[in-house]
């Protein structure tokens, strides 16, 4: 099923005009050679149209691709045919908030927030570290912060508390405002997954 949903977003993906899609996804279309360039956590991916290919050159962007395929994918496929010319509002919301977010509270669409949590509840700077090398920015938000861009129309703050002696460490990640007329509900879900896999580094 996944496959089929990939040759389907590709297939939706070729019907479109590149300087359109390229415009409002803030890529860019490389129309001699029929792809497109989008940065994804601050790596530079290269979607081929002729090749159907996905790829990058860094570390980070090869994690993305292909430990995380499973969200990654499709995500960054569907970002590309639906993004529309809308700026963030800078307004942060919860996942439950979003229509359709009742998603995020079910089974195994909950999101593994604790995987951030026991990963960076210690180390701070280790947080900050990595959400650097994400191309993301510190926010003054729990005691610390990052936002990070998946897409470039569709950032993502996560939150983090350190843990102490009274309360264990805490994670929480929040979207701006303007991410359901970029995505559905569903590749919504993906991208959240996608960003805490690239902060732990790891499948989660």
């Amino acid at each position: 099923m996944a496959q089929d949903g990939e040759a389907q977003a590709w297939e939706k993906l070729l019907q479109l005009r590149g300087e359109r899609v390229a415009a409002r996804a803030s890529a860019e279309y490389r129309k001699d050679r029929g792809s497109y360039q989008l940065f994804s956590f601050g790596q530079e991916l290269h979607i081929d149209m002729k090749t159907r290919s996905i790829t990058s050159t860094t570390e980070p962007g090869l994690f993305l691709l292909e430990g995380l395929s499973g969200y990654s994918i499709l995500g960054i496929l569907h970002y590309l045919a639906e993004a529309k010319d809308i700026l963030p509002t800078g307004t942060m919301v919860s996942p439950n908030q979003l229509p359709g977010g009742d998603i995020f509270q079910r089974g195994t669409h909950r999101l593994p927030l604790h995987v951030l949590a026991d990963t960076f509840g210690g180390d701070m700077d280790g947080f900050l570290k990595r959400g650097k090398i994400l191309g993301g920015e510190r926010t003054e938000v729990g005691d610390t912060g990052l936002t990070l861009f998946p897409f470039p129309r569709v950032p993502v703050t996560v939150a983090l508390w350190k843990k102490s002696e009274e309360f264990p460490a805490e994670a929480a990640l929040l979207f701006d405002s303007t991410c359901p007329f970029h995505l559905a509900t569903d590749v919504i879900w993906a991208t959240a997954m996608m960003t805490v896999g690239m902060l732990a580094g790891e499948v989660p």
